[in-house]
């Protein structure tokens, strides 16, 4: 392998939005459940009362903090002679652009992905179409002009 011509992360945002506003309703709901029971036995016992309010926002840190971890664990690398990236399983492979045999889009759970197939590989590549510089990922692939039909199916 050479020199990295570029890494790219996945842009967490398209998970962190939808956890916070399913976090808000339930945030709001237990609050009021919360305070409903802690005004029917007045307000005697606060640590129960501390736990309900705000166990729902400490769920949601620790899955942003997960979902952070995870964007700085799983990178996608770009080389003059290939890309590193990870397979469905999370393992890494290096594979050069003239050893991929095949390319294709498929969604994970609604979640868009490019499947990279290689000859050496057991299991394809997995490239997010939810790259936080997408765009200068796929103008990157593009001039490389290796494959064309890796960057055809980015689009």
């Amino acid at each position: 392998m050479h020199q990295p011509i570029r890494k790219f992360r996945s842009d967490i945002s398209i998970f962190v939005r939808p956890l916070f506003i399913f976090f808000i309703p339930l945030g709001l709901f237990m609050f009021v459940m919360g305070m409903a029971g802690a005004y029917k036995h007045g307000f005697s016992n606060l640590p129960d009362l501390l736990f309900v309010l705000f166990f729902p926002w400490i769920c949601f840190l620790i899955l942003c903090l997960l979902l952070a971890f995870m964007r700085m664990l799983f990178t996608i690398t770009v080389f003059h002679n290939g890309i590193k990236c990870y397979d469905a399983v999370g393992f890494y492979h290096f594979v050069k652009w003239n050893e991929i045999t095949k390319v294709y889009r498929q969604s994970v759970e609604g979640i868009p992905y490019v499947f990279v197939e290689a000859r050496e590989l057991k299991r394809p590549l997995t490239i997010p179409l939810y790259l936080e510089d997408m765009e200068d990922f796929v103008n990157l692939i593009k001039k490389k002009d290796v494959i064309g039909f890796l960057a055809d199916e980015l689009y």
